[in-house]
């Protein structure tokens, strides 16, 4: 009896090894790319993937969102779905723009995909549009202005 016992036990203990190393597993939807860069005049435009488990932390001070608009609902083009708007700067110096967009479920429960969107340097009262595409091959997908910061030019 004692060996059922500790039978018993170890495959309890491989079941419950197995299941946490699923659930840890589990990779996020992937996007169709990493990075691409665009740019429009004296404006380069960078947007890149948020690696899991990065802080962006908050700070008022920084806090640019007043100056960005984003354009609702995101549509799906060709199976990736489309998230875009401006950034006007309403300084009196030239900034660069930092935007943290998401691609949610509809629910908004779930975080399919994450973007920054950077913009390197951005005139006093300038205007200029940003584009982003994720949650490629998703249906039901909602986008989300999660944060936007301004810091002086260097």
């Amino acid at each position: 009896m004692k060996n059922k016992t500790i039978w018993i036990v170890a495959g309890v203990v491989l079941v419950a090894a197995v299941t946490v190393v699923v659930i840890v597993s589990q990779p996020r939807a992937k996007s169709l790319a990493t990075s691409s860069t665009t740019t429009s005049p004296s404006v380069v435009t960078t947007t890149s993937t948020i690696p899991h488990g990065t802080t962006i932390p908050y700070s008022s001070k920084n806090n640019a969102r007043r100056d960005v608009v984003a354009v609702q609902p995101c549509t799906n083009v060709n199976s990736t779905w489309q998230f875009h708007g401006t950034v006007q700067n309403s300084r009196t110096v030239a900034l660069k723009y930092q935007l943290v967009l998401d691609f949610v479920t509809s629910s908004g429960g779930t975080v399919l995909d994450e973007k920054i969107v950077n913009l390197n340097r951005v005139a006093p009262a300038q205007k200029v549009a940003w584009k982003v595409a994720g949650a490629h091959g998703q249906s039901g997908v909602s986008c989300v202005l999660v944060s936007a910061r301004a810091l002086p030019v260097s």
